[in-house]
């Protein structure tokens, strides 16, 4: 069967009321109309039943919106956790402090950064402590240079300490 609607508005004389019909022809296949149905609403019904489920769905929404907001602060907390550390741990260093590490076990690209972050530490902490040692000048040679090798040169030498019969002792270098 095949159907065919039809739509008309209709005021009623009793009250004022506006009414939809809306009428279903159901055809064979010879184009007879065995049966129709014709159906009567109210628009004040109608208005009623959308207002009903416009209700609804806020009701049902609101649960949906409070869990999307609770995952999305869980979610941002995840990755904005670890950068805050990094930025604190960054402060730090360049306070001067280069004792500072940033613990992680993740396994994504914020671990790679954190474990690269440590690496750069532990680099800094070595450059500091060599500064201990030398001049100024030497020690940029050797923290200039590419690939760590500043070309300066050096001899070994030996030190050798004698005593005396008095006591004294003496350093003797040789090479």
């Amino acid at each position: 069967l095949k159907t065919h609607d039809t739509y008309k508005q209709v005021v009623s004389p009793s009250n004022g009321d506006s009414y939809i019909e809306v009428v279903t022809t159901y055809r064979n296949e010879n184009q007879e109309a065995p049966f129709y149905v014709e159906y009567v609403f109210s628009f004040v019904s109608l208005k009623k039943r959308i207002l009903e489920t416009q209700k609804q769905i806020v009701l049902d929404l609101i649960p949906s919106m409070i869990l999307g907001v609770i995952v999305a602060i869980l979610f941002a907390e995840l990755v904005v956790g670890p950068i805050r550390r990094l930025v604190k741990a960054t402060v730090t260093i360049t306070g001067g402090n280069y004792d500072v590490t940033v613990d992680t076990d993740k396994k994504d690209e914020l671990g790679d950064l954190m474990r690269s972050f440590n690496a750069m530490t532990s680099e800094l902490r070595r450059k500091n402590e060599l500064k201990k040692f030398l001049t100024e000048n030497s020690y940029r040679r050797i923290v200039d240079a590419p690939n760590g090798k500043s070309g300066s040169g050096g001899a070994r030498v030996g030190i050798l300490y004698t005593s005396d019969a008095a006591g004294w002792r003496s350093r003797v270098e040789h090479g």
